[in-house]
């Protein structure tokens, strides 16, 4: 006999209040770039008071990492079901770009926040061991892939 845990309703209500400011966050923070960016109007654009941000998150920071870190996570998701489905290395690295593709056109605010602010080495995220860690599998999926098509033949090792 298998549990199932149900959420409770505080539990739906902040996962949804999160999603909100996040989405909310990743407009902002992509108009305006982190530094630029405020509280108030991130609290503006999801129609919340400021406070009610600081219940959910520490800070401006704390909002901009958790942005990039979810826009990550759904990402590597995406690539790495498509990568599974996927058969012989052609198709696995077709399934790669083709779902980086779509996603970038799909989530153009955190792909316009990804490579213009994520680049500069001091930058909040890239001190985040969390986000690196999912930058590095992302990477370690592609390596997989070709190590699988040297190994099959499929392509030439170099």
């Amino acid at each position: 006999m298998q549990l199932t845990t149900r959420k409770t309703k505080q539990e739906i209500v902040t996962e949804f209040r999160c999603a909100e400011i996040l989405e909310a966050a990743r407009k902002v923070f992509a108009k305006k770039g982190f530094v630029d960016a405020t509280m108030d109007e991130i609290a503006a654009a999801t129609g919340l008071a400021k406070g009610t941000l600081y219940l959910y998150f520490k800070s401006k920071r704390d909002v901009y990492l958790r942005t990039l870190q979810q826009g990550v996570t759904e990402l590597l998701d995406r690539v790495t079901t498509n990568i599974q489905e996927a058969s012989g290395v052609r198709a696995k690295l077709r399934a790669i770009i083709a779902t980086r593709v779509k996603y970038a056109e799909e989530n153009r605010d955190f792909f316009k926040i990804y490579l213009t602010e994520f680049v500069n080495v001091t930058h909040p995220a890239s001190i985040n061991k969390e986000f690196r860690d999912k930058q590095f599998k992302l990477a370690q999926g592609i390596e997989q892939v070709l190590r699988e098509g040297v190994k099959a033949g499929e392509i030439q090792e170099l």
